[in-house]
């Protein structure tokens, strides 16, 4: 028979602060997609913000590959949005495991758990290090989507596009 669980709130500063970490790197790339969406339809931060601000990352993927599509069509600058879309991707997904599920620990013991995603399965909390590392690449990729986009491959191909638009 398992132990009872009670929901509570992890007291390990280790774990708390690279939770928060990953969290808030997660939120930043977030914000790259939207600005992805802004850089391909023109619109100002501002409007972008307003119209897309609480669309989901999967719905700002889906919309940013669609845009992409229409404005590169095949090649260099489609492939790497493309790649970083696809990472965008299984960053959430890890982050989503990692971050959206509920924390408890035994009624009367200290050690915390969280439930597997989908399941009543309980298991260990993920160690300090693996949010750590999950923060870090997320926050890379945040960098790298926001430098391509700014003045990088995507900016000149976007450029282009503006400078000679598809039929």
């Amino acid at each position: 028979m398992t132990k009872p669980l009670v929901v509570d709130i992890p007291t390990d500063q280790a774990f708390l602060a690279q939770y928060a970490r990953a969290s808030i790197a997660h939120a930043q790339l977030d914000n790259a997609l939207k600005m992805f969406v802004r850089s391909f339809d023109e619109s100002s931060v501002e409007d972008a913000l307003k119209y897309i601000g609480y669309t989901g990352a999967a719905k700002l993927r889906k919309r940013i590959v669609e845009l992409a599509t229409a404005r590169f069509g095949k090649g260099e600058a489609l492939d790497m949005v493309l790649q970083f879309m696809s990472h965008c991707e299984d960053i959430s997904d890890r982050r989503n495991y990692l971050l959206h599920s509920p924390i408890a620990r035994e009624r009367d013991g200290p050690e915390f758990r969280m439930r597997s995603r989908g399941t009543n399965e309980w298991v260990a909390l993920p160690p300090a290090d693996e949010l750590k590392a999950l923060a870090e690449e997320t926050f890379a990729l945040q960098q790298d989507m926001n430098h391509q986009r700014l003045s990088g491959l995507i900016d000149a191909a976007l450029r282009q596009y503006r400078s000679n638009p598809k039929e």
